[in-house]
């Protein structure tokens, strides 16, 4: 009773897991890799405030490198407003604190025109938590050594790290449980079954891994362990012991990201 408890309990943790992943992935507005831009060359802006009421007449000239973050859309201008450069402190006044104070940050009206052709996205580096759901083909098992097709579902949750500016390169340390199909045999129970008499099984697989990003390709690695119930455990010779798992494709993991804010520099 208590196991049939147990397995229902992480059936549903695994299924809800899956589900918020997916939920996640099919909202645009709940993509939430989100990322910068950076402007190529220098461009013209206008100061306003918040709404894109412009505050003044004067043009200002953003300099090139500077990151900035896009607040709205006003016409056929962008409401935005700059990041910090941790060099240049001069320009931390001009483009980013009304007053000594540092409490008001200033905003700028940018040119649609002039931000298609003078700025790229640039990701936030900074490590994000991602849930995401998960599908195992394989398992290379030691003492003995096994190779099988063992397939298995899970989620995971981690830390998810933007490895470069301008690309969607990123690895993922993670952890979660997984469902595992495992087949029985008198060969992997020291003769409890028969030759003829195979079973199925369900396992609890609680694993580690990392997984690589480039765009949609991953790369992946992971490490586990399979834990079945029932009677059968005591003789299962891979019962609690570790296992590798190693994934090439374009589904491995279903990566859904939260981003704080990155306080990135322009300079």
């Amino acid at each position: 009773m208590r196991n049939t408890i147990a397995l229902t309990f992480i059936g549903l943790f695994i299924l809800v897991g899956q589900l918020a992943s997916q939920t996640i992935l099919t909202n645009p507005a709940g993509y939430i890799r989100t990322f910068q831009y950076e402007l190529l060359v220098e461009a013209p802006i206008f100061e306003c405030n918040i709404l894109g009421r412009e505050l003044d007449t004067s043009v200002y000239v953003a300099p090139k490198g500077a990151v900035f973050e896009k607040i709205s859309a006003k016409g056929n201008h962008y409401v935005i407003r700059f990041m910090h450069w941790k060099k240049e402190e001069h320009l931390n006044k001009k483009f980013i604190h009304k007053d000594s104070t540092e409490t008001e940050q200033k905003f700028f009206l940018l040119d649609v025109d002039e931000f298609n052709a003078k700025a790229v996205s640039k990701f936030s580096k900074k490590p994000t938590f991602t849930i995401g759901a998960s599908t195992l083909p394989l398992r290379i098992r030691t003492g003995p050594f096994d190779f099988s097709g063992t397939l298995s579902y899970g989620t995971n949750f981690g830390i998810r790290f933007q490895l470069a500016d301008y690309q969607d390169i990123a690895m993922n340390i993670v952890s979660g449980l997984h469902i595992t199909h495992i087949i029985l045999d008198s060969l992997n129970t020291q003769g409890r079954l028969e030759s003829s008499d195979n079973q199925t099984a369900a396992a609890l697989s609680p694993a580690v891994g990392v997984v690589f990003e480039f765009s949609k390709a991953q790369v992946g690695t992971y490490l586990g362990w399979d834990f079945i119930s029932g009677s059968t455990k005591e003789n299962w010779i891979y019962q609690g012991k570790p296992w590798f798992s190693i994934g090439v494709g374009i589904s491995l993991f279903n990566v859904t990201s939260v981003s704080p804010k990155n306080a990135g520099s322009g300079g």
